[in-house]
Formats: structure tokens, sequence, C-alpha cells
């Protein structure tokens, strides 16, 4: 945790594999923590919140009660910030009801004005893809209002995201920068050369990065590196 004078203005969270006899008391410790930080005089003027690693379908899917208390704490929180700018929640690999649940607390409060970076790599269990559905797609491209950087799973945008998010999104105006995380789990369908020309015609200052965190197949990235992508960075980290 950060302070500048009296106000807290950057929070880190990250919480370590439980073990049977210490999930409870884990979950307990984080709820009590951030009930008291959110009391606290000065500590509704964070900007900068990281949420990271706490994969939950990996360490806490076998205990429920544990998971849900940190995950309502987490809401909770959320909820009681009002400016926010930048918000970080890497690697929690939720579930998708989950995952929402975290977001709509983001966006019914003061946080869809003020919130310029959502950084959301990992943020979805592995096999999840919200392609699938249109749950994740509606709420991100109707809630935040100043988004400047947005960072997602490639598996999570499609054509029709994509071109929301620059159309219909209250964001589209200040929407600079979209990182696309390639990882295990590939995309149903790679975005066509047609439709990033349609981004570079709705907005010419739209940057992307590619990231690509694990082996993918040779035919599937010369057809993501295409000539149309407003590529700025391309980010490979090879598989150990």
């Amino acid at each position: 945790m950060q302070r500048r004078g009296y106000l807290l203005r950057n929070m880190t969270l990250k919480i370590g594999m439980p073990s049977l006899p210490q999930a409870w008391i884990m979950s307990q410790c984080v709820q009590q923590l951030l009930e008291f930080i959110a009391r606290q005089p000065g500590t509704r003027y964070i900007h900068k919140l990281t949420i990271t690693s706490l994969n939950f379908f990996k360490h806490w899917r076998v205990f429920a009660l544990s998971k849900w208390n940190i995950l309502l704490a987490v809401s909770n929180f959320l909820l009681s910030q009002r400016h926010l700018q930048y918000v970080d929640l890497s690697v929690c690999r939720v579930s998708a009801d989950d995952g929402m649940r975290l977001l709509r607390a983001l966006v019914v409060g003061p946080s869809r004005t003020t919130v310029r970076q959502l950084i959301l790599a990992d943020f979805f269990q592995t096999k999840y893809q919200a392609t699938l559905g249109n749950r994740f797609s509606r709420l991100l491209t109707s809630s935040f209002t100043s988004l400047q950087h947005l960072a997602v799973d490639a598996r999570h945008v499609d054509s029709s995201f994509l071109l929301a998010l620059l159309t219909r999104s209250p964001s589209k105006e200040s929407l600079r920068h979209l990182s696309l995380m390639f990882g295990a789990s590939p995309p149903r369908e790679v975005i066509a050369e047609t439709t990033w020309d349609r981004v570079r015609q709705l907005s010419a200052d739209l940057t992307v990065t590619f990231v690509f965190e694990e082996k993918v197949d040779f035919r599937m990235v010369r057809s993501i590196l295409t000539p149309s992508v407003p590529l700025l960075n391309v980010v490979v980290f090879w598989p150990r």
C-alpha cells in the first residue's frame, strides 16, 4: 500500500494457495482487512488497485464458503471506491458468474466513470470463453465511460465485441489501446482483416498489443498478425 499524505493511492492484494486448515482463516482475514481499510479516512481515494493471482478455479474451488467470503469482500471493496483509475484483476481465474459479479461491482458505482485502465488477463477460468454468451461483452461495451486501455484474453474478443467497443460503448472516444492475450485456450475464431480495417476507420488512434503466452499454432499466428491490425507491440513469453 502507498499513501500520499493521508490519502491511500495504491493498493495491491495477493493471496497465497490455501490449505485445508487455513482456507477459512485466510478468507476471514481478507474480509476483515478489506472492511477495515474501506472504513479508514482517505481510502476512497485509491487510484490504483491490483488484486491478482487469486486463481480461484485451481486453488479455491474445494473451499466454496471461503471462496465466497473473499469474492464478497472484494466486491464490497470495489463498491466502496470512488476514484479508481487503474484496476488489475489478472489471474483471478473465476467462473463466469463470479467474474460478472466482480465486474458489476465496478460498474454500478462511480468507478464506471473513473476507470481508465482495466487489466483482465486470465480473469476467467481457463476453459471459459465469453464469446459463447453476451454477458461479458454487453457489460464491457455499455458501462465504462472513460476507459483508455483494456487488456483481456483474446478468446473473449470477437468481431462483434470489438466493433461494439468502438461504436456503441461510452468509451468509444476515449479508448486508445487494446491488449489481447493469447494463452493455452485459443480464440474460437481469429478476427478478420475486414474487421481490423473497420477498426482503423472507426478509431485512427487505437493501437493494439498482442501477447503470446503459450505455444500457438504458426498458421494461427500468421492469420492473427495481419497488416490490417494497428499493431504497436508484440510480446512473446516462451513456454517453460
